[in-house]
This record gives C-alpha cells, sequence and structure tokens, in this order.
C-alpha cells in the first residue's frame, strides 16, 4: 500500500453467537459506538452438514444455523437495526478447528447447496420485513482440504449470493494457516469481496513491531479494488481464552493505535462477543470493543476533522459529565470531572502516550 494513501477508519465488527454457553439473550447493543460509520454483527456460525469416514469429513453445502435463534431472530435485529442506524448483520459460514473443514469432492452441487440453504436462511430472516434482515456473508473456514475447490465454490457461491441481490457484503476470514487458500480466492473474486478480516490472534505476534510488519504485508496480498476503501484488510483479536498466547491486547491496540495515525487501517474486528461479555484476569466486560471503537472516532476527528461529542461517560458507563476534555495522541482524556462522579477512561495505550 503506498505511503501516500489516506485512510478513513469507518468499521468495526464483532462475532457472535458462536458460544452456545454464553447465554446471550440478544445482541448487546449498549457497546455500539453511533459514531462509528458501520457497526457489523457478525453471526457465528452457519455451519453445514458432513457425511463422515474414517480418515476425513466432505461437506455437502447444507448450511444451517448453529447460533441461538431465539436471541438472534428477525424481530430482535429488526430493533437493533431501527435503533442504531449504522449497524448490519452478517451471516458467518465454516466454523473453527478441524472439525469443521471445507472438503467437497463436487463443487457444483456443493455451490448449488450453499445458496438453496443460505437462501432459505436469509429468506427466512428477510420475510415480510420492511428493512434488509441480513446484509451479508462472511467465510471462515480454518481447515482446507481441497485448494481448488475452495476457491472456486466460495467464490462462485458469493458471486451468485450478490447477483441475485440477496447480500450487499461479503467478507473472508484468513489467518495464517490457510492464508495461500484465501489470498487465491481474493485474486480470483476480489471483485465480489469487501472485506478481509484477518485473524492475527492464529498467530503469535509477540511485540507491536512484528504486528506491524505483518499487517504491511498482508495489505499487500490483499490489495484493495474499491475505489472508496484504499484499504479493505481489518485488524482482528480474540479474547476466547483458548487463543490467549498469541496477541496480547495492549501490543494489539498498541499496533492498531499506529496504523490509524499512519492512515493505513480502515478499521477492526473482535471474535467475540460470547467471550468479551465474561470477564478474565479483572478485566472490564466488552473493553477491547469500546476501546478499539473509540480509536476509530477519535481518528477520524482527529485527521479528517468530524465533528464529535464527549464520549468519557459513554465510554465508562458510569453517571456524571465531562467538565473539560483534551486530545493527545488519539485518547480521549479526562481532564477535569465533577466531585460526585469519578470518571476513569481504561485506554492503556501505553506505546502511543
Amino acid at each position: 500500500m503506498s505511503s501516500n494513501i489516506i485512510v478513513q477508519p469507518t468499521i468495526f465488527r464483532e462475532y457472535i453467537g458462536s458460544n452456545e454457553y454464553s447465554h446471550h439473550h440478544g445482541f448487546p447493543s449498549h457497546i455500539i459506538n453511533e459514531e462509528v460509520t458501520e457497526f457489523h454483527f457478525i453471526l457465528a456460525f452457519a455451519k453445514e452438514n458432513y457425511e463422515e469416514t474414517l480418515t476425513t469429513k466432505v461437506g455437502d453445502g447444507n448450511f444451517s444455523r448453529h447460533w441461538k435463534i431465539s436471541s438472534f431472530s428477525a424481530e430482535r435485529i429488526h430493533k437493533l437495526k431501527k435503533e442504531n442506524p449504522n449497524v448490519k448483520v452478517i451471516i458467518s459460514i465454516g466454523g473453527r478447528g478441524s472439525n469443521f473443514p471445507f472438503n467437497t469432492n463436487d463443487s457444483m452441487i456443493w455451490v448449488h447447496n450453499a445458496f438453496t440453504s443460505i437462501k432459505n436462511i436469509i429468506d427466512d430472516y428477510n420475510h415480510n420485513s420492511d428493512i434488509r434482515i441480513i446484509d451479508g456473508i462472511d467465510v471462515n473456514y480454518e481447515e482446507i482440504h481441497n485448494d481448488e475447490n475452495f476457491v472456486k465454490c466460495l467464490g462462485l457461491l458469493i458471486k451468485l449470493l450478490k447477483l441475485k441481490g440477496l447480500i450487499t457484503i461479503a467478507s473472508i476470514a484468513p489467518s495464517a494457516s490457510v492464508h495461500t487458500q484465501y489470498k487465491k480466492l481474493y485474486h480470483h473474486y476480489k471483485y465480489c469481496i469487501d472485506w478481509v478480516n484477518y485473524q492475527f490472534y492464529g498467530q503469535t505476534l509477540s511485540n507491536k513491531r512484528d504486528f506491524l510488519n505483518l499487517y504491511i504485508a498482508l495489505s499487500k496480498d490483499y490489495p484493495s479494488h474499491r475505489k472508496d476503501y484504499p484499504s479493505i484488510l481489518l485488524a482482528g483479536f480474540s479474547t476466547d481464552p483458548s487463543d490467549a498466547g498469541t496477541i496480547s491486547q495492549d501490543t494489539f491496540l498498541d499496533g492498531c493505535h499506529q496504523l490509524f495515525k499512519d492512515n493505513l487501517l480502515p478499521g477492526i474486528f473482535v471474535f467475540g462477543a460470547d467471550y468479551s461479555k465474561v470477564t478474565h484476569e479483572g478485566k472490564k466486560s466488552f473493553q477491547v470493543e469500546i476501546i478499539a471503537q473509540q480509536m476509530i472516532v477519535d481518528t477520524r476527528v482527529l485527521n479528517f476533522g468530524y465533528s464529535h461529542v464527549c464520549h468519557c461517560v459513554a465510554i465508562t458507563k458510569k453517571v456524571g459529565e465531562c467538565n473539560r476534555c483534551d486530545w493527545n495522541h488519539g485518547r480521549h482524556l479526562i481532564v477535569e470531572t465533577p466531585k460526585t462522579a469519578t470518571l476513569k477512561l481504561e485506554l492503556r495505550l501505553r506505546s502511543a502516550i
């Protein structure tokens, strides 16, 4: 990516629904920052049926919803969108880990089954609604057994869904272990793909420099084809405890802050809400989500002159008002507060200070 290209931070995405034990009863709408241009909830996952043999699992392309439908119903999404105009809802297909590989022997049958089953899911959500309920799909396979069929099947599926007007947004979610396959998919069907959710939590990145170098390298592997977005590569962080130890929260946020300052990063995604709502090691619920969105908003204000209001109360969820605020390296700092309220902004971006 050319250093003179200016990228406006635009988007925040949150995976939700993947953990059946999370006890989510609807969307955590309180975490949505209304000044983020687009906030995407990504329903995880629509998983396909498999025929198991002694050595492998073969998918047939018939997808079904594995999130709790009552918690993420059409009625709930309709209400969410009416109250939050910047929200879009995406269906993620595939699944995490080796239990949900992409593996098919007949690409045409797979595409037919996948298109039909996903269309049925979308039609069921959109039925009798005055607004579009489902906006797009996200491809999220972490294990791929057939490279050629993966590129052909997923590329044709996305293309068909867009041509038929069933979706307006398509994203892919590569990680280190399947980067080669997703790179081929993107280069063959990039004009159908809007965003790339790269799983930076899928490999060990022990410091900010490693994170920044990887982002720059990946930007060359997934060059933007969109005139409205010079970069379509989003940085991803996981709050799933099973991903702990790959990249720390501070390293990730520090790196994203630097990429925002350098006008290179269009947005951030987090996997996912099911784990972020549960506190770990004394951290507050949805901490990364709240900080990341504020970084996006602050960068737009500092670099592009957008108007803003004070977010101190909104971020901390405390009662009270901020009397006087200041800006410092993209951080909204509380300088003075009423005696009746103790407002603490937990943007711990150490290296950015």
